[in-house]
């Protein structure tokens, strides 16, 4: 009963939050590590490969590949820190009420 309770604390907790401030904050976060300066190059890489593709496509299968190759073990902290910052930032502001 008692995980029940917590879990559905929780679930009220993570729907209070801003979802916009927290895709705002991890772009911001993670724009840089992308390395969106080479965009040029990976397109141009791109159409090398397959010149039916289009620019747009090119760039988000790159950005793809980034994500699932180097970034989403720290996507998945960095959202994971904002959550429990955010329960814990609940939390402290009850028990100062």
């Amino acid at each position: 009963m008692t995980d029940m309770l917590t879990t559905a604390v929780l679930f009220e907790r993570v729907d209070a939050m801003d979802a916009e401030e927290l895709k705002n904050k991890m772009v911001e976060e993670f724009q840089e590590r992308f390395g969106l300066d080479e965009a040029r190059e990976w397109i141009e890489k791109g159409f090398e490969d397959d010149r039916t593709q289009s620019w747009r496509g090119v760039l988000k299968a790159k950005l793809e590949k980034l994500y699932e190759d180097e970034h989403s073990g720290d996507l998945r902290d960095s959202v994971r820190e904002y959550v429990q910052e955010s329960v814990r930032g609940d939390e402290d502001e009850e028990d100062d009420e």
